[in-house]
């Protein structure tokens, strides 16, 4: 792979020995201003203007014919349905309107519709005929299926019973005749006694009711029960009157049963009705006591009491402490008052009540008095490991990767260099792996943020050259 310069190079007006122009079989893509080329199809050196053809974009740096005729045969390009050839040879440039897929001739006829598909260029690009019909098919519930000749039949609706047909100005007429004792026909029915839906008839229920509610009159009472009749919602109401149920004794309460429905009775116990150690069984406490220094007890020995317990405010623990579970301590600072703290795990892990996105940075700070203090920190804005030896400014700690170089045996010769370092952030440097162990210069890609590719312009010895990638 070539080099590639970022930046202008200045040769300070030194000479540029034994160079070659770049040779390609076209012009290269996305060109600038100045850009050159040598053109090995036709032998030709191009500089690159940026103007339209035909003064531009890429003007030969000779004037033979041949390039010239190849410039105005690039030029001409076939718009839609045309078709343009260039003739090399001759230097000229044909065009030709290409054919469709219609057939010469002639479309339509007395009983023929001729159809076409125009396109945009005004061409015919098909044709054809539609047949024009002259019968009409018809048919009934009855009878057989017949045709009518458009150009000579006459079609007559004919009426049957109970229908009349009438046709005025182009529109045929069909109405229903009144229904008699002797003709069939359109017949109403009494809203009062009847029910007319979609071509059904019905007897209305409302009549059958009324029948049967006058049953109820006058409504009667009998033992408690008053019968009515509803005439909107054609129903016999039953209804029994409503009656109270009272409990009295050591446990009284009342309550009344509506509409025969189900009762709750609240009852309360009367006062001074249950004796403890009579009226009910089992052991029962009469008094709690806590233990001085140790448990506190409040509120013991009365009837209506509430008793509570627990810990004196400070609790002193003048011996050793074992905590066989979890000890959880909380509060602000935790604060360890002793020469030394022996760790039996091999790991510390901070910030373990934290969940869901990590957002606050966590390290270890050595506290030196009236000196600044110094701290390892991760920084979880950067996401590195940081180091501050004055307490103010941190700086990144710096990983380090290195390898032997093995390329492939054919080009390009490259070597991946996967530091998984987390950063495209990377120094590379590349050395002799023996003296005088100097530096060498090589294509660096930064691939990912894990991945460094090095690429050589011929397949160096294996473990001839190492690399070194800090970041």
């Amino acid at each position: 792979m070539a080099r590639k310069f970022l930046v202008s190079v200045d040769l300070n007006k030194n000479e540029l020995l034994n160079a070659r122009i770049q040779n390609l079989g076209a012009a290269p893509s996305s060109p600038v201003s100045g850009q050159i080329y040598y053109d090995t199809s036709n032998s030709t050196m191009y500089y690159y203007n940026g103007l339209s053809s035909p003064d531009g974009p890429w003007m030969p740096m000779s004037g033979s014919t041949e390039v010239v005729q190849d410039i105005i045969g690039a030029s001409v390009l076939a718009g839609t349905a045309l078709t343009s050839t260039y003739n090399d040879a001759a230097g000229t440039t044909t065009l030709k309107l290409n054919d469709t897929a219609v057939t010469p001739g002639s479309y339509g006829s007395q009983t023929a519709i001729p159809t076409f598909t125009v396109d945009a260029q005004g061409r015919l690009t098909a044709a054809g005929t539609v047949t024009v019909a002259t019968t009409l098919s018809i048919a009934a519930e009855s009878g057989t299926a017949d045709t009518v000749n458009l150009l000579t039949d006459t079609l007559t609706f004919a009426a049957g019973e109970g229908i009349d047909t009438t046709v005025t100005n182009n529109t045929i007429t069909i109405t229903g005749e009144d229904a008699s004792a002797s003709n069939k026909g359109v017949a109403s029915f009494d809203a009062i006694d009847f029910t007319v839906s979609s071509g059904d008839v019905s007897l209305k229920a409302e009549r059958i009711q009324d029948i049967v509610g006058d049953m109820i009159v006058p409504p009667n009472t009998e033992n408690g029960i008053v019968v009515t009749y509803d005439d909107t919602a054609a129903k016999l109401n039953f209804d029994v009157a409503d009656f109270d149920v009272q409990l009295s004794g050591d446990v009284v309460g009342t309550a009344t049963v509506t509409n025969l429905a189900s009762i709750n009775i609240s009852t309360t116990i009367q006062p001074n009705s249950v004796a403890l150690g009579d009226d009910t069984t089992g052991a029962y406490i009469a008094t709690v006591a806590g233990t001085a220094n140790e448990v506190t007890v409040a509120g013991s020995g009365g009837e209506t009491a509430a008793i509570t317990i627990g810990l004196p405010d400070d609790v002193t623990i003048t011996n050793n402490l074992t905590v066989g579970g979890n000890l959880n301590v909380t509060g602000t600072i935790n604060s360890v008052n002793t020469t030394q703290v022996n760790i039996v795990d091999n790991k510390i892990n901070l910030n373990t009540d934290f969940t869901g996105t990590p957002t606050v940075d966590a390290g270890v700070r050595v506290e030196r008095g009236t000196s600044a203090d110094v701290e390892v920190l991760w920084n979880e804005t950067s996401d590195q490991w940081t180091l501050t030896n004055d307490g103010t400014n941190y700086h990144e700690i710096v990983r380090k990767y290195k390898a032997d170089i093995t390329t492939t045996v054919s080009a390009p010769y490259t070597f991946t260099a996967t530091h998984n370092l987390g950063t495209r952030d990377v120094t590379v440097a590349v050395y002799a792996t023996s003296a005088p162990y100097g530096e060498v210069e090589v294509d660096v890609d930064h691939t990912s943020t894990n991945v460094v590719t090095l690429t050589f312009a011929a397949a160096p010895t294996a473990g001839a050259y190492r690399v070194v990638i800090t970041g």
